[in-house]
């Protein structure tokens, strides 16, 4: 039994659809940057929405990552690893590295 033709559909519809994962992932990673760049310009208690909306990206990112095996980029692993705490006290900790001119989570 021949199945390369049932292989080689499934590659193209791998291809396709790595594709535009790949492109839900470049939103996040956009979307990050932006909320930590409004986050230095706030205070501690206006910016506790966009804090929550980074941790919800987080956790949608670590589902793709190790649930989904995805692959993602070291950059979106490592925010995946940094932002993985989501207590008073990160939330405190990021709030100001942001705000002393950090740009991405990193350690």
């Amino acid at each position: 039994m021949d199945i390369w033709p049932v292989m080689q559909e499934e590659l193209i519809r791998y291809r396709d659809l790595r594709g535009s994962i790949e492109l839900h992932l470049l939103h996040y990673e956009k979307r990050c940057t932006e909320i930590i760049q409004k986050i230095s310009q706030l205070s501690f208690d206006e910016s506790q929405l966009l804090i929550d909306e980074l941790f919800s990206i987080q956790n949608a990112l670590a589902i793709c990552q190790y649930k989904y095996k995805f692959p993602l980029n070291e950059k979106l692993r490592g925010y995946v690893y940094e932002l993985d705490q989501q207590d008073d006290f990160t939330r405190k900790y990021w709030y100001e590295r942001f705000t002393n001119g950090m740009t991405w989570p990193t350690s």
